[in-house]
């Protein structure tokens, strides 16, 4: 394919039998980003950007830490002024002094409400646009699921019984989770209780 539009794109696949018939109905596979910077900044020899977060994929209300790098190649200080957009079409302006042939950074919080494009424009001390920059992530609503297995289905009295978790996360973001394990006898009374935080990989 050839792609014209700037933006997140999403791969979803299905899966058919050799009759043609679905086995896997549609899924989501996986994001990437296509970007098309303005005229010049490319071939701009004399400052470069960047904008990076601490990773690319965040659950729905993450925080994101947001880093924008500038580097300087000239000989002559300046002050860089940056116009940034965030996702949520929110945006804001930053100006930061860059030394000459130096590299400088700064950082901006943001919450992780939808996929999407962190982008900026660079502007000399002149009014000159002299960069664009941008970083895309992707945001996942939370999902996970939770297996419990017992050592065995009977026990004698007082006898010590064994319960195992198995906790899936099912996107591709770190979870930070508190698990909660009730046990009830009987007569609704409880017996047991434990809460546990668990971090699971994407």
């Amino acid at each position: 394919i050839v792609l014209d539009k700037p933006g997140i794109y999403c791969v979803d696949y299905i899966l058919y039998d050799s009759n043609s018939k679905i086995i896997q109905p549609q899924t989501e596979g996986f994001y990437f980003c296509f970007s098309i910077p303005p005229e010049g900044t490319i071939e701009n020899k004399d400052f470069a950007f960047n904008i990076t977060t601490d990773t690319e994929n965040y659950i729905s209300g993450a925080e994101v830490l947001i880093t924008f790098h500038i580097e300087n190649n000239t000989n002559k200080d300046d002050v860089v002024k940056c116009k940034a957009r965030l996702p949520n079409g929110e945006g804001f302006t930053e100006s930061v002094s860059a030394p000459a042939k130096s590299k400088v950074s700064f950082q901006r919080n943001a919450i992780a409400d939808r996929t999407g494009l962190f982008a900026a424009d660079f502007y000399s001390s002149g009014n000159t646009f002299i960069g664009h920059a941008e970083r895309g992530i992707n945001v996942f609503e939370p999902s996970a699921s939770l297996k419990i297995n017992l050592d065995k289905a009977q026990y004698a009295e007082k006898e010590r019984v064994s319960i195992f978790t198995d906790i899936v996360n099912n996107t591709e973001a770190y979870l930070d989770l508190w698990v909660a394990l009730n046990i009830v006898g009987p007569e609704n009374n409880e017996v047991f209780y434990t809460r546990r935080q668990v971090y699971l990989k994407g």
